[in-house]
């Protein structure tokens, strides 16, 4: 976690050096929402070129090994509850709400009363799209089965919420509602906020009503230039994304050297 007053303060701080604008909470608030999806984001494409680079065996100084970390504050598992559809002969489950990045849906293992494996688990549920499961289907040597099974998302249109969507997994084969499921998955962060009262015309940094950040701590500084950045854009304050590329080509080149 990142404390969200911490990083509203030095943004002020830089912000306000040689009088380059002032960044009202609410503006803060949005563009730290912003700028925490955008490095969770660069998680992503990181790791993907990292594994194509060579390893570094130094601890701590591996760069899939380090990326890994940061992302380790957004997975989660979780067992999903699975059902017969009532449309087809399939199963069905719906995603967790906070997902953001599948990793993988396995099957887990079954035991008795008694302790003894009744169904060995751990196996992986390949995702298809429409089309490819229809073929799949139409050939005895490629359908489904309980060690191969498979599913599609498709979107519960019967979801009415407008902050949120439920989406649902149909799963083949049918008859996988007898099984226990497990996901492994990245959540999306909590939006952070910088709560505050109003004292003296002025807003006081209120921490019952503030969200900090998910992000690894490693990230705070980062996490300050991109608030930075952005703020440089809305504001329209082009000296100011200058002096924050500036102080990150700086800092790349510390590391790198």
């Amino acid at each position: 976690m990142i404390d969200v007053d911490n990083v509203y303060q030095k943004v002020l701080v830089l912000a306000n050096k040689e009088q380059r604008g002032y960044i009202t909470p609410q503006d803060f608030n949005l563009l730290a929402d912003k700028a925490q999806m955008e490095i969770l984001n660069d998680y992503f494409h990181g790791l993907k070129t990292a594994y194509q680079k060579p390893k570094n065996q130094t601890e701590i100084s591996d760069e899939a090994d380090m990326l890994r970390e940061k992302m380790s504050y957004f997975r989660k598992t979780a067992d999903l509850d699975v059902v017969s559809s009532a449309t087809e002969d399939a199963s069905e489950s719906s995603l967790p709400s906070d997902i953001y990045m599948l990793g993988n849906i396995i099957t887990k293992s079954e035991f008795d009363s008694n302790g003894v494996m009744t169904y060995q688990g751990g196996n992986e549920l390949i995702e298809v799209d429409r089309s490819r499961l229809l073929n799949m289907l139409k050939n005895p040597l490629t359908r489904p089965t309980a060690t191969r099974p498979v599913y599609y998302r498709r979107q519960n249109n019967n979801e009415t919420s407008t902050t949120s969507q439920v989406i649902t997994i149909d799963i083949h084969p049918g008859n996988i509602s007898a099984l226990k499921l497990t996901i492994d998955y990245w959540s999306k962060p909590v939006e952070p906020k910088w709560g505050y009262v109003i004292f003296n015309k002025k807003a006081l940094h209120n921490f019952n009503t503030s969200t900090n950040f998910q992000l690894h701590p490693s990230e705070e500084e980062n996490l300050v230039m991109r608030i930075l950045q952005l703020a440089g854009v809305s504001m329209e304050k082009p000296g100011l994304q200058q002096s924050v590329m500036v102080d990150k080509q700086t800092t790349k080149q510390n590391q790198n050297s």
